[in-house]
């Protein structure tokens, strides 16, 4: 089976590119804006494509493939509208186009739990909750708008999105970094209580279970057009971070800030901003990092096990061992 896998330079994409090539049974290329030497052992064929461009896909893919890996997005808290737009949403449009096209057989995508977060806590819910009535940062909205247009096709090929929550583990270059370098800087501080519980995901299980995803449409013609959380947990996030602070010799945030107050310099953040046309540095604060920080948001994720015959082989201690 011939497989395609975009953004397979990424954190994520990386270990999906790993696992499929240590199943031996997939010829594997992946498509990215740039070359990743590190995927040569893996793969037998890097194409570089900028999906964002006005460039057609056809003109560079000249091949058939059996399966899609759609991991490529921008993962962001601020930026330019247009960037989310054109990477979230009509680079998305342009592989599903292309795998109608071209007569692909399966479709994983990578979407986001952010697509049904909204300014309330989520507890335990499944993939039947609605999309939220407003989004309060780009990242979740574009993501939104690709997955609900994508789910609402009538494809001829199977396609699921899956809906990773908090992607950690061993290489990780963004979050974890960001927290131990505002710790250091005096910056972070618990929002709310502390009390607050997320689900989170050990990378290595993530990308289990796109290969479960597609192993699963493989084996089931009518599965198609499903969304499936993913994740482990969960955890109540301010201990999570003081664990991570310790494990790498850093002291642990005791000091809090008020829900209220840090909701309200997000939005004194997001004006100046604005106004200043600031769009290539995140604030320090934004509403939607306020809200992820204070509230719960953790998932059911029985349909996943059920429907992908997916549960999380490492756990979340032996998540913690690698970070």
């Amino acid at each position: 089976m011939k497989v395609l896998i975009t953004g397979a330079g990424g954190f994520l994409g990386t270990e999906v590119t790993k696992q499929l090539a240590l199943k031996g049974e997939y010829e594997i290329h992946t498509l990215s804006r740039n070359e990743y030497p590190h995927l040569n052992q893996y793969v037998s064929k890097q194409i570089q494509f900028d999906l964002s461009s006005n460039h057609e896909l056809n003109v560079v893919l000249n091949e058939q493939y059996d399966a899609i890996f759609h991991i490529a997005g921008k993962v962001a808290m601020w930026g330019p509208w247009n960037d989310f737009v054109q990477t979230n949403i009509e680079a998305t449009k342009k592989i599903c186009e292309y795998a109608q096209s071209t007569k692909v057989k399966y479709l994983v995508y990578t979407s986001s739990p952010s697509v049904v977060f909204g300014n309330e806590s989520i507890k335990g819910s499944n993939e039947e909750m609605s999309y939220p009535k407003k989004h309060y940062g780009m990242y979740g909205k574009s993501k939104r708008m690709a997955e609900e247009w994508i789910l609402g096709q009538d494809w001829n090929f199977q396609m699921v999105a899956l809906r990773p929550h908090l992607i950690l583990g061993k290489g990780e270059k963004n979050l974890i970094p960001n927290i131990i370098e505002k710790s250091r800087k005096g910056l972070l501080k618990i929002v709310g209580d502390g009390e607050n519980r997320v689900d989170i995901i050990d990378v290595r299980n993530a990308a289990e279970a796109h290969l479960c995803a597609l192993e699963s449409m493989i084996n089931n013609p009518t599965l198609t057009n499903e969304a499936f959380f993913l994740g482990q947990g969960p955890v109540k996030i301010w201990e999570f971070i003081n664990q991570i602070l310790i494990k790498k010799g850093e002291n642990k945030i005791d000091k809090k800030v008020s829900f209220k107050v840090a909701y309200l310099a997000g939005s004194i953040f997001e004006i100046i901003y604005k106004v200043l046309n600031i769009k290539d540095k995140e604030p320090p604060m934004t509403r939607f990092v306020a809200l992820q920080l204070n509230k719960d948001h953790f998932f059911d994720h029985q349909k996943a096990s059920n429907l992908l015959n997916w549960k999380p082989k490492y756990s979340i201690d032996e998540l913690l061992e690698v970070i």
